[in-house]
């Protein structure tokens, strides 16, 4: 076997094939051996699955949204697995915060009558009314446009506050 390339799994693959395959004549304390170390890695997964289920849902659940954009299950797993292990945490969260304050932009520019065309597609009158509506609420406009509504802090604290509570609650 490729060292580079066992696993546990492929190796109780090949222990199992091994003893079972008719040449090489296992005994029964090969056999009970043998159904001892897949007991115990079944037990361990089981375990490490109950003592962190949060984990096992939110990671199922990114693994289905992975999976709607790359349409592969395999490359899903694969560039979940790298983000995950590889990308510090304050990544994740100044994702979302971009993301947040994204959405927050966008509902004041609705609250405001802005329409959400693709600036292509606007006519000039809709162009002149959004140019008003802007001079109108330029203070307001800034703030969203340069600061965001969200700061870092508020977000990296809501979260922290989130996340804790519900490892609490678990």
């Amino acid at each position: 076997m490729n060292s580079k390339k066992i696993n546990i799994k492929a190796a109780v693959q090949r222990l199992s094939w091994r003893l079972g395959n008719g040449k090489f004549q296992p005994n029964e304390n090969d056999i009970d051996a043998l159904n001892f170390i897949i007991n115990w890695i079944n037990t361990e997964k089981s375990e490490m699955i109950r003592d962190n289920i949060l984990l096992a849902k939110c990671y199922t659940r990114l693994l289905m949204y992975e999976t709607l954009y790359y349409k592969d299950v395999k490359q899903s797993s694969i560039q979940l697995n790298k983000a995950l292990t590889e990308l510090p945490i304050e990544t994740f969260y100044d994702e979302f915060a971009s993301r947040l304050n994204d959405l927050e932009y966008n509902s004041f520019l609705q609250s405001k009558g802005m329409t959400m065309k693709h600036p292509a597609l606007k006519s000039d009158i809709d162009r002149a009314a959004e140019a008003k509506l802007i001079e109108d609420n330029y203070k307001e406009f800034e703030q969203y446009v340069l600061k965001g509504k969200w700061t870092s802090e508020q977000v990296y604290s809501s979260l922290n506050n989130q996340i804790t509570e519900l490892i609490k609650i678990q």
